[in-house]
């Protein structure tokens, strides 16, 4: 939990402690992200019941999972460039 603590903002460190309690609290293995923990918050998560739960959760969110993954990797690469630019201008 705390890599995942390091790069949000106070807000997102608040909601994140509140959806990993609901988490826990659920029986979930601490070993989630951002998302799910805001899912947790909405209702969104079930009662964490062994693998079978995991993998239904995993297979019920992995396309957005996805996407919010290769939206954050972009955004990065952007930045990553407009830095190398800004460095030689």
């Amino acid at each position: 939990m705390q890599a995942v603590l390091t790069y949000l903002s106070a807000d997102e460190k608040q909601e994140f402690i509140k959806g990993a309690t609901i988490l826990l609290d659920s029986g979930w293995p601490p070993n989630f992200d951002y998302p799910m923990a805001q899912r947790a918050i909405a209702g969104l998560v079930p009662k964490y019941e062994g693998w079978p739960t995991f993998f239904a959760y995993k297979t019920k969110w992995a396309e957005e999972d996805n996407a919010a993954d290769l939206k954050r990797k972009l955004a990065l690469e952007a930045a990553a460039k407009k830095l190398r630019v800004d460095d030689i201008t």
